[in-house]
């Protein structure tokens, strides 16, 4: 391909991308265009997925420039090698990108406030409002909740119609289905609400589905008002979203700050499949300073040397006591790490191609209570990083990207916390582990007990739950 040929490639892409680029921008994706062909490889649709990248790019005035696919092309050719380093990803809850529903809009946007670890009052309104407004949106495009274009007969009760609160108490009489957060103002006295008003609920013949239902967890009920209360006959978690469904529905929305800006899904998948000799560990409550814990590490180490994991990743307690509540001090907590690092060196190869993840319990030291839990600080690591500089201190919870996975790592004990809070008793014919599953994933949230209710104070930052297998 002659360079004037490519230049009039690119334009001719450019245009069809509906992007407009600097003469320098012109030239460079000119001369990947001619290597491409001169490799043997397809120049256009190679040209076209980076254009499509470059359209997920922040444009400078709309503008592509020349650093801009050098950067994007870089990225692409790195993720697109196939390499499992390049392709993933340890994401930390605080630097999860604060993204907004606008109802009005009917799309995700960038928060513009400050986002801050100590929220004030309103924030905790404004984190509730934003889960209902999440949750709302993904429960109408429910097939359930989606009205036919031509209603017959035959099909018009085939789709169910939402109510808001404020619509209940002049509506016509009959079952109701409402969105809402369930909330106990008084011991023994409920009410559901919504962004539109409140109303008291009877609880006393309510059919209960799968889910534990504490305070501040938002659910769908199925009922009538009587006497200006609404008796509740079934009670249930909104239903799930598969994540395909969610990127049908919301295009390239970047949740959580690390998706690949390169490649789709569907390729994610294929590298996926193809990297059969990755592996991942998981470990928790390694208690450091315990002599059987380090037993059985080593015995660990012993066991991978030959082939060493991708990732260690392990998680708190680090220690049976906290950090000063007559446990270790500070000296000897950044002890523990170092000797654990001394242990992991004596296998050079898990000590050269592993890397280490360290999630912290609520007892491993920290910003006092606060859920999420942010990183174990990095003064603690001091000795090990030494040895082994390259580490991973990372919240509780954090996810990981793998190709195309999004693997959630939490250190709670939810199952306790649900039971102990549930203002209904679950039903007996489901195991606990699914009524559990069913809570986290159905309202977008880790977890929606109140504050006081937890031994973690609640961060009001909203941690956007969209992939549901997770998720």
């Amino acid at each position: 391909m002659a360079e004037r040929a490519a230049k009039r490639f690119v334009l001719e892409e450019l245009r069809s991308h509906a992007l407009t680029a600097t003469s320098e921008a012109v030239k460079a994706l000119a001369t990947i265009a001619r290597e491409k062909q001169a490799n043997g490889e397809n120049p256009q649709s190679w040209i076209a997925e980076l254009l499509l990248a470059i359209g997920k790019e922040e444009l400078n005035n709309g503008v592509v420039d020349g650093d801009l696919v050098a950067r994007v092309g870089h990225t692409m050719q790195e993720e697109d090698s196939g390499d499992p380093t390049s392709n993933t990803f340890v994401i930390d809850a605080f630097e999860v990108p604060k993204l907004t529903f606008n109802p009005i809009k009917a799309k995700f946007e960038k928060a513009s406030d400050e986002l801050s670890r100590f929220g004030q009052a309103e924030a905790k309104i404004a984190a509730f409002r934003e889960r209902y407004l999440l949750v709302e949106q993904r429960l109408l495009r429910h097939p359930s909740f989606i009205a036919p274009f031509a209603v017959t007969v035959e099909r018009s009760l085939e789709f169910y119609q939402l109510t808001k609160i404020e619509a209940l108490s002049g509506a016509k009489t009959g079952e109701k289905y409402v969105l809402g957060l369930l909330a106990q103002p008084n011991p023994g006295e409920f009410m559901i609400e919504d962004l539109t008003g409140s109303m008291a609920i009877d609880l006393s013949q309510t059919e209960v589905t799968e889910g534990f239902f504490t305070e501040g967890c938002l659910v769908l009920v199925v009922g009538e008002v009587v006497n200006a209360v609404f008796h509740v006959n079934m009670i249930g978690m909104p239903p799930q979203e598969t994540a395909q469904d969610t990127r049908q529905a919301l295009g390239n929305v970047d949740f959580f700050g690390q998706a690949s800006k390169t490649l789709d899904v569907s390729r994610l998948q294929q590298m996926e499949e193809e990297a059969t000799d990755v592996r991942h560990v998981f470990l928790s409550d390694v208690l450091l300073d315990k002599r059987e814990v380090l037993q059985r590490l080593e015995e660990l180490f012993q066991g991978f040397e030959a082939c060493p994991p991708m990732l260690f990743v392990l998680a708190g307690p680090f220690t049976s006591r906290a950090l000063g509540q007559g446990g270790e001090d500070m000296a000897s907590y950044t002890d523990k790490f170092t000797q654990l690092a001394q242990l992991i060196c004596r296998y050079p190869s898990i000590a050269e191609q592993s890397h280490f993840v360290f999630v912290p319990a609520m007892s491993d030291p920290g910003m006092g209570k606060v859920w999420p839990r942010p990183a174990i600080p990095d003064i603690f690591f001091a000795g090990f990083k030494e040895m082994l500089p390259e580490y991973t201190a990372t919240s509780n919870p954090a996810r990981i990207r793998f190709y195309s996975q999004e693997i959630v790592i939490g250190r709670m004990n939810y199952m306790h916390d649900m039971q102990r809070h549930a203002v209904l008793e679950p039903s007996e014919t489901t195991d606990p582990a699914t009524h559990l599953a069913k809570t986290l994933l159905s309202p977008v949230s880790y977890t929606h007990l109140r504050a006081h209710e937890t031994p973690e104070h609640l961060v009001c930052r909203l941690l956007l739950e969209k992939k549901k297998r997770r998720r």
